[in-house]
Formats: C-alpha cells, sequence, structure tokens
C-alpha cells in the first residue's frame, strides 16, 4: 500500500503504554542486576532491597499525600481493582452489597463486578462522558458498599469531577454516622496530567499503573485509607502489610516510584506541551475529514487524548491501514479492542456504527508537530481510500 509512508513509526497509542522513561530505567537498573535480594531475607542483600522497597513506598507516599501504611504495591491497576472491590466485599457487613459505577468504566471495573454478583447502579453519562454530582448522590443507597469511577475515562479523556463527588460521599457519611459507602478512583490516566494530592481529592482508595507513566509494565500501587477494612485477595506471605503476598517486583517498585515522581512533578509543563498538539490534531482531523465528530468533551478533557468518529469508515481497518503506514493508533482501550463497539462511546449516545468508526489517538512526551501533520494527511487519505473500496 503507498502512502506517506513515515520514515520512523509514529506511536499515538500513550493511552494504552508508555515508553519507559531512561532516568526511570537508570533507578531501576541496579535492582534488575546485581541487588537481586530478597525483601523477605534477613541478610545483607535482603535488607537492601527491602530498603529500596520502602524507601519507594515513602516516595509514592509523599507525591499522593497519603500515609506509609496505606501504600499496596501491586502488578498494575487490574490487580488493584481486583483486590479493593472483592476485598472490601468480603469484609463489609452483610447486606452491603449494593455498588454505584458508570456505564463507561474499564473493562476491568464491569467484569469484576459481574463476577461478584453484586447488584449494580450503573449511571449513564451526558454526551461528553461526563455525570454531575447530584446524580451520584441520588443513587446511594442503605445498602451501598462502593462508589466507583474513573478520574480520566481511559478512552475519551473526559475528566469526572471526582473531587466534587468526594467531598459530597465524605459529608454524607459525616451527617449520617456512616463508614460506607466507600469511594474507588482509577486515576490511571490522570497520572500525567493532574495533580493527584488524595486529601484535595477525597477519594478513600485510588490505584495507578506504571505502565501509563512512563514507567515499567507489571508494575502498579493501591492507597487504600487508613481505617477501611479490604480482605487480601492473595494470601501466602506477608508481604505488602500482609495485604498481597509474593515476592515483591522491586525493580518494578522502584521504577514506579520514580516514573510517578517525575509524572507528578512535570504535569504543568506536559500539559503546556500537548495542548497546542492535541487542538492542532483536532481542528485538522475535523477540517479536512468532513462529518467527523468528536467523542468526549473538548474542554474537560486531558490534553493527550484525541477520540473521534469518522464518517462511514470502520475505525479498526483505519487503525490498520495507519499501522501499515507507520503510525500507532487504537479504536478504544487495549483491553477491548476485539470487542466490537465501544460500550463507551455508545455511552454517549452515539449509534453503533458510529462507535465502530471510532478511533484513538493519544499523544505522548516526545509527539511533534511534524508527526501531527503526517497523521492527519494518512488519516485524509485512508478516509477517503475506505469509503471508495
Amino acid at each position: 500500500m503507498m502512502g506517506l509512508r513515515a520514515t520512523k513509526r509514529l506511536y499515538f497509542d500513550h493511552a494504552a503504554a508508555t515508553p519507559l522513561d531512561l532516568r526511570v530505567a537508570k533507578a531501576m537498573l541496579p535492582y534488575a542486576s546485581l541487588a537481586y535480594g530478597n525483601p523477605s531475607s534477613i541478610h545483607a542483600e535482603g535488607r537492601k532491597a527491602r530498603q529500596a522497597v520502602e524507601e519507594a513506598r515513602k516516595q509514592v507516599a509523599e507525591v499522593l499525600s497519603v500515609r506509609v501504611e496505606e501504600i499496596i504495591f501491586t502488578a498494575g491497576a487490574t490487580e488493584s481493582i481486583n483486590l479493593c472491590y472483592k476485598g472490601l466485599l468480603a469484609a463489609a457487613p452483610e447486606g452491603k452489597r449494593h455498588v454505584v459505577t458508570l456505564a463507561t468504566e474499564h473493562m476491568a471495573t464491569l467484569r469484576v463486578l459481574q463476577d461478584l454478583g453484586c447488584e449494580v447502579t450503573f449511571l449513564p453519562v451526558d454526551e461528553e462522558g461526563l455525570v454531575s454530582v447530584d446524580e451520584v448522590m441520588k443513587a446511594i443507597r442503605p445498602e451501598t458498599v462502593l462508589v466507583t469511577m474513573m478520574y480520566v475515562n481511559n478512552e475519551i479523556g473526559t475528566i469526572l469531577p471526582i473531587a466534587e463527588i468526594g467531598k459530597a460521599i465524605e459529608k454524607m457519611r459525616r451527617v449520617k454516622g456512616e463508614v460506607y459507602p466507600m469511594f474507588f478512583s482509577d486515576a490511571v490516566q490522570a497520572v500525567n496530567s493532574l495533580p493527584l494530592a488524595v486529601n484535595k481529592l477525597h477519594v478513600d482508595a485510588l490505584c495507578l499503573s506504571g505502565s501509563k507513566m512512563y514507567g515499567p509494565k507489571g508494575s502498579g500501587v493501591l492507597y487504600v485509607k487508613k481505617g477501611t477494612l479490604v480482605a487480601a485477595q492473595i494470601v501466602g506471605g506477608t508481604q505488602e502489610h500482609g495485604m498481597r503476598a509474593g515476592t515483591e517486583n522491586v525493580a518494578g517498585i522502584i521504577g514506579l516510584a520514580t516514573a510517578l515522581k517525575i509524572a507528578q512533578a512535570e504535569f504543568a509543563n506536559y500539559e503546556g506541551c500537548l495542548r497546542p498538539l492535541q487542538k492542532m490534531l483536532f481542528d485538522g482531523i475535523l477540517e479536512k475529514i468532513p462529518g467527523s465528530e468528536v467523542n468526549g468533551s473538548l474542554t474537560q478533557r486531558v490534553c493527550n487524548n484525541v477520540n473521534v468518529s469518522l464518517p462511514e469508515v470502520d475505525g479498526e481497518a483505519v487503525v490498520m491501514y495507519l499501522d501499515e503506514a507507520g503510525i500507532a493508533a487504537s479504536t478504544a482501550s487495549s483491553c477491548t479492542s476485539s470487542a466490537g463497539a465501544s460500550h463507551v462511546i455508545t455511552a454517549l449516545g452515539r449509534s453503533a456504527s458510529e462507535a465502530e468508526s471510532s478511533i484513538r489517538l493519544t499523544l505522548g512526551r516526545a509527539t511533534t508537530k511534524r508527526e501531527i501533520n503526517t497523521v492527519i494527511k494518512e488519516l485524509v487519505r485512508i478516509v477517503a481510500l475506505l469509503k471508495i473500496s
């Protein structure tokens, strides 16, 4: 296939996975090679590894403005979600089996809640993917054990009003003298763009993934507020305060802590660099491909996410043609890319055909104007080609 083939591959799928920051790799290297001791061992090598893990825990706690003992290291956000949801319901009093979430949540949330068999209220969102504080509060019942929603939607980049919802839940619990519901947020897609200080977000639990913040894959963190009853789901040893048995991934933990510190220190610069490029990409697509439509909010949106429905084409075919032209993109979440029409796009009120014609382009720290122009030109060519065929 002939086209504007890039001299090097262009990566526009940073919401799925980010490259490893060289500063992170440098921090990890000693613990992936020479300092290989088991953190649970009492000899010098083990003590050195333990010290590194606890220093990383302290670093994460400082970034999130929480207590050190409230940090649990995991293998990623999916494991954190499984641990938190299953552990919360296992420890909750009888009769507390109701959960409030959004119709646009990540598949990890939807599948875990389905497997738990609890009663779930799936709140609808508006055409921008937003939900109001009032709608959330009206859905809470005496038997509600958990309210959960993403800080930033992984497909359309919409920023949810987490802090306002959290404050409202805190106030309700204080007035009623209740412990539940607990408020959980998947903050995976927020880490590079938005502040994560928990005392300002008013969440009881929060998860992050190293692979989305220029850190290592297979690393994650779960924050759980002290006093929240959560039963361990992986049992064996006493690692991670008894909440997650198994030998710790020391290099991965060091990498995650380093990546988190960098991401939160640099998010203002990230915003300043990527917001103009995001606008350039949106403007180019909407101007040069008539009939294209933005999915999600243009104002309440993180700076690296561009999600559009393209007219009269199949999104998966577009992504395949982009790939052949040397450009990596996606149709939806990397976890649901083969599941047909996106449940997130249809929840916005789009038709199934509009959802199937959607593509997600997510920018990163190294994205350039030249790359944006190349993507726009390739999209124009591919859409025209697919309409003819």
